[in-house]
């Protein structure tokens, strides 16, 4: 069974190799170690890995962060943050990377090792490689988060979704389910379900809908079976709506 390639990007050498030891306890293979952004981004050019571990501060020109970016922008490589601050400034920066985890030092072997078990399982989820196919090679399920538990769903159970900064809410008649993502993806899974992006913030379940009402500036709602909630209708959806709908 081939092994997850991890690379480790760390200035402190004591620090990588007892975090090389450890991973390959785990299992995992090293692909490399790297102390620099620079460093980095050539290794990453020409060598596949499954799985980046960043430290923040890093030395040079290129911070963790800054060399994050790059890396989000050119490979769809997932990232754990490994660093000793904890900041709300740098928390902020680090969501505009495929970040996964954030792994606070000193690092205990635990909490790396489920750190990284769940970037590589989230990752491999968001990519679909765990979603269950239909003949037609269309997906019957969907793998949907809470906690630390995945959970596979039907997507006729979902009524609605909703995005809030990076975060996708799934709402269904019993429970929600939250997690980062965008509604340009899951329009696209969702396409062959009934699906409708209704609003820049929210895709609907047209089998859901029971009724449409406009309101004075030119906008609609929708009330939907399963919740007492409405979900909003921009101006220049609901139109197509209704045709949709034949209401």
């Amino acid at each position: 069974m081939k092994k997850d390639r991890i690379l480790i990007v760390e200035d402190e050498s004591i620090i990588a190799l007892e975090i090389k030891k450890r991973l390959e306890d785990f299992g995992y293979e090293v692909a490399g170690i790297m102390s620099n952004g620079e460093d980095t981004l050539k290794f990453l050019g020409d060598n596949p890995v499954d799985l980046v571990l960043m430290d923040i501060n890093l030395p040079g020109a290129l911070d963790g962060i800054d060399t994050a970016e790059i890396v989000s922008s050119v490979h769809e490589i997932p990232m754990v943050y490994i660093t000793a601050y904890s900041d709300e400034k740098t928390l902020e920066r680090v969501k505009n990377t495929l970040v996964y985890g954030y792994i606070i030092k000193p690092i205990e072997s635990r909490e790396l090792r489920f750190s990284v078990e769940l970037a590589l399982t989230r990752h491999r989820i968001h990519r679909g490689e765990l979603m269950e196919k239909q003949s037609s090679n269309q997906y019957k399920k969907i793998p949907l988060w809470k906690g630390d538990e995945v959970f596979m769903v039907n997507p006729k159970e979902l009524i609605y979704l909703e995005i809030h900064k990076g975060i996708v809410k799934f709402v269904l008649e019993d429970t929600t389910f939250q997690q980062r993502g965008t509604l340009n993806q899951w329009e696209e899974k969702l396409k062959d379900f009934g699906f409708y992006r209704c609003h820049k913030n929210y895709i609907i379940n047209l089998l859901k809908v029971e009724k449409m009402m406009g309101n004075p500036d030119g906008t609609h709602e929708a009330w939907l079976k399963g919740t007492l909630e409405t979900v909003p209708i921009s101006r220049n959806k609901g139109p197509n709506l209704k045709r949709i709908m034949e209401i």
